[in-house]
């Protein structure tokens, strides 16, 4: 079951940045390149962002620890492309 939604997740990354790539504008690459790097600094950082703090909401590891930085950076780099290619509900 983890496979299936690892290769899931993994077709709708890939699918994402394909629709993106069909863009006539590169809008989209300057939050990439911005928010996407301090969000996931303030997630491995706190475990939380602004927003998610002031809901109460942290971003734990399976193991209740802290995401290291490249967990969060692959983090928000997905909820990015999903909620702006497809539309995604990030949850």
């Amino acid at each position: 079951m983890k496979t299936l939604l690892k290769l899931e997740g993994l077709a709708l990354f890939g699918l994402s940045i394909f629709w993106f790539a069909q863009l006539g504008y590169a809008w989209w690459w300057y939050p990439l390149l911005f928010f996407v790097p301090v969000e996931a600094w303030m997630l491995a950082r706190y475990g939380t962002t602004p927003g998610k703090s002031l809901l109460c909401v942290q971003v734990r590891r399976t193991d209740g620890g802290l995401p290291t930085y490249s967990q969060a950076l692959i983090r928000s780099a997905q909820v990015f492309l999903k909620g702006l290619a497809l539309c995604l509900n990030p949850i």
